[in-house]
């Protein structure tokens, strides 16, 4: 999930803000599921994260996913958090994403991103 580079104090923080993440998730979304909650829920939680951990650099970014367009949070331009990964599970049951994701960007996001790019060809 991390890549091989960071050191045991860096990833630590990463720990410490994927906790942080996964709390505000739990209190935006109460006892709701996180399908379509991914721009609601990393649009101020970038912001937030931002100001908590301002060593960091937090970015909210928008990626094609199939056939939708999917809000993550870029960390430091080598990693994202996906605050509502858990959602995709919906299209591939053996991807077994977690509520919330920190690190590299998966493969099956890639797989899922070149199939939104193969739709689009279509159209």
């Amino acid at each position: 999930m991390y890549p091989s580079f960071l050191k045991p104090e860096e990833i630590k923080e990463l720990d410490e803000i994927k906790q942080w993440a996964l709390e505000f998730r739990e209190g935006m979304l109460e006892d709701r599921k996180s399908n379509n909650w991914c721009y609601m829920i990393s649009a101020p939680l970038q912001g937030l994260l931002a100001l908590e951990f301002s060593k960091h650099k937090f970015s909210l970014c928008s990626i094609n996913l199939k056939n939708c367009k999917h809000w993550i949070i870029g960390v430091d331009d080598y990693l994202i958090l996906d605050a509502t990964a858990d959602q995709l599970n919906v299209w591939d049951k053996e991807a077994n994403l977690p509520p919330v994701y920190l690190g590299v960007l998966p493969d099956i996001y890639q797989k899922w991103a070149i199939e939104a790019q193969e739709l689009d060809l279509q159209d």
